[in-house]
């Protein structure tokens, strides 16, 4: 069981701009330090479609930056949710973060989507967070994941204008983020202990948790309208992004930024497996 402690800045971030193209609603937020020295104010904008991150990302950043009254060159970091998820749309997200952190100079912060779940509205402190998403191919991208040390609720906020305490949370790794056959990630979790009807909260696609709770026979009662689901589109958002890269980020150089890749993409794979075929 991996944990990660609370990072601690050299110098504190004021002003913190957060992307998130990775599943179907691309958003982003902003995080502003208040004037109590531990509070942070966050504001944020959704896309109108699903999966259209190239047309409305750009968009949407204008108008979070106008309506705060800032300038990109006003931030002091850029957190990027780096996947996970969809290719197109880590991609997107990514190479956007890194173009505005080439032009403005501004240190990049590398997030893993699957762990954001933790710092959901949706999380309810206590429970296991369980991302998972179609993989394609009968597979998921799942991972377990919880806080302890602290809570979660002093970072929860209910409206834009909510301040909120960013505090010494610890993350723990109860399953590492990875793509797994169903059975195999449901048995990655019994082995620790989690019960899945009783421990765990699971975030992701209609797809992915119907083929894992098909797959774990003790889950079967899981529905849509269970506790214990909860679909991206209400979950999966920037201010995840921005108060995990406050609690547990590492601002870095863009050049050093890529997508997190956790397998090949479809395309790639059958290239692959085109030029390893025998000529003639």
């Amino acid at each position: 069981m991996e944990q990660m402690e609370l990072h601690k800045q050299n110098a504190p971030l004021c002003k913190v701009l957060a992307l998130e193209t990775t599943g179907q609603i691309a958003s982003a937020a902003l995080a502003i330090k208040q004037d109590d020295a531990a509070a942070y104010r966050f504001a944020e904008r959704h896309s109108r479609e699903t999966f259209n991150h190239l047309t409305e990302l750009f968009p949407i950043l204008q108008h979070l930056l106008s309506a705060e009254g800032l300038k990109l060159s006003d931030l002091d970091a850029i957190a990027v949710s780096a996947g996970p998820g969809s290719f197109t749309g880590m991609r997107i997200g990514v190479s956007a973060a890194r173009a505005i952190a080439q032009a403005t100079g501004v240190p990049l912060i590398k997030v893993p989507t699957l762990e954001t779940f933790v710092f959901s509205d949706a999380y309810q402190y206590g429970f296991v967070a369980c991302p998972v998403f179609d993989a394609r191919r009968g597979q998921i991208y799942a991972g377990a994941y919880r806080l302890v040390q602290g809570g979660h609720e002093g970072l929860g906020i209910e409206a834009e204008d909510a301040s909120v305490s960013a505090s010494t949370e610890t993350l723990e790794t109860l399953v590492p983020g990875g793509a797994y056959d169903p059975a195999d990630f449901f048995e990655q979790l019994t082995a620790r202990g989690i019960r899945i009807e009783d421990d765990a909260q699971f975030f992701g696609d209609e797809t992915a948790c119907g083929t894992f709770c098909g797959t774990a026979r003790d889950g079967s009662s899981l529905s849509p309208r269970s506790r214990h689901l909860v679909f991206p589109m209400l979950s999966q958002t920037a201010i995840s992004v921005a108060k995990w890269a406050l609690t547990f980020g590492t601002p870095a150089d863009y050049r050093n930024v890529f997508p997190i890749y956790m397998r090949k993409a479809e395309a790639q794979r059958k290239l692959d497996e085109n030029l390893l075929k025998p000529l003639g």
